[in-house]
């Protein structure tokens, strides 16, 4: 496992990605209002796969020599906002 310090570095890292990431489907999204589009369009975003952190004693999703396929590590998020304004975000939870 991870000793504090670079597990703090990775999960600053991590959280980072993701600021970035939602800073740039807010100019997405942005762009489509300004130009009229976003009563017409879908927008879905998701990703392939989850991050572990410091779980399980590990930090990403599987290690070359030892596959760990753990949830935390392969289920993210999925969002999708409809052309009528809704939105919708699902995540399937163990158990």
């Amino acid at each position: 496992m991870a000793t504090p310090r670079p597990l703090r570095q990775a999960m600053a890292c991590y959280y980072g990605a993701v600021t970035l990431v939602d800073d740039q489907v807010g100019k997405i999204v942005g762009a489509l209002e300004s130009s009229g589009l976003l009563e017409d369009s879908i927008v879905a975003f998701c990703f392939d796969h989850g991050k572990l952190l410091g779980a399980f004693g590990m930090m990403t999703k599987s290690i070359d020599e030892y596959p760990m396929l753990y949830d935390d590590g392969l289920r993210g998020p999925m969002t999708i906002r409809s052309p009528e304004g809704r939105s919708c975000s699902y995540r399937r939870r163990a158990g």
